[in-house]
């Protein structure tokens, strides 16, 4: 009994500095399978000696964090595409410049067309940083927009009650309108410098294969007793709100159906 307890303290103790093989006789990890995985439990991440770590929820898969960390679960946002469709491209691209409109820069309740040249609208300003250029690499192709950015009014008093400016914001590809959309912020009561995020979403299918750019540009169209400045994507009043706060984001997604299988740039 003695000798067998000996023995099986031998190989525990192996077992806790050695590397593990399956299939395989020099092991590369502290366990290395070499064949299939079944996995009919919960995998954990993360954990400790003392707790199981993270299993997860509904959804979400395990992904890299790279060399020298442990993976972790991420529910990840992904468009709904065909069966073919693969992901050539994705970035995210973000500005706290953003652009500011005083009372005398209204443009009216104008109606907006798609295909219009950005080049062609008095008083739309761009927000710098949205400006960027994505590749298009196949004929058949869908490319995903997602802008987010938020618009401030620089009330600063209840006297400003009921005071609102309508805006509208557009995402351009190649100079020419895309998507549209217009939103008011007010003051309903005695909100100090109020503020609202707006989020835009525009698919653009089978552009041309080549390089495209989009910009992202916004215009104050009617002011309702007020003259005060608006601010998008930035602050114009500082007190509840600064420019990082008020940073533009936009997703670019390029998904495609390949002609041809070309390298591309991770």
């Amino acid at each position: 009994m003695k000798k067998n307890l000996t023995t099986l303290f031998l190989i525990l103790s192996y077992l806790s500095i050695a590397q593990v093989g399956i299939n395989t006789n020099s092991p590369n990890a502290t366990l290395d399978v070499d064949g299939d995985l079944s996995v009919r439990g919960k995998i954990y991440t993360g954990g400790t000696e003392g707790s199981f770590g993270d299993p997860g929820v509904t959804g979400q898969v395990l992904v890299s964090q790279g060399p020298g960390l442990p993976p972790k679960w991420l529910t990840l946002n992904i468009p709904e595409i065909e069966q073919n469709y693969y992901l050539i491209y994705n970035n995210t691209f973000e500005d706290t410049t953003g652009v500011s409109f005083s009372s005398t820069e209204n443009t009216g309740n104008s109606i907006y067309t798609r295909g219009t040249l950005l080049s062609s609208l008095t008083s739309w300003k761009k927000i710098p940083g949205m400006t960027q250029t994505f590749d298009v690499y196949s004929t058949q192709n869908k490319t995903y927009f997602t802008f987010e950015t938020v618009v401030q009014m620089a009330t600063t008093s209840q006297n400003n009650m009921l005071d609102a400016i309508d805006f509208a914001c557009g995402i351009f590809i190649d100079g020419k309108l895309q998507a549209v959309r217009i939103n008011t912020v007010e003051q309903p009561g005695s909100a100090y410098a109020p503020f609202r995020t707006i989020t835009m979403l525009q698919i653009a299918e089978n552009l041309s294969v080549g390089t495209h750019n989009v910009d992202v540009a916004c215009t104050r169209r009617q002011s309702y007793s007020t003259s005060v400045t608006l601010g998008i994507g930035r602050a114009v009043q500082t007190e509840n709100l600064n420019n990082f706060m008020a940073k533009s984001t936009i997703k670019v997604e390029v998904f495609e159906i390949p002609d041809t299988y070309v390298d591309v740039e991770p």
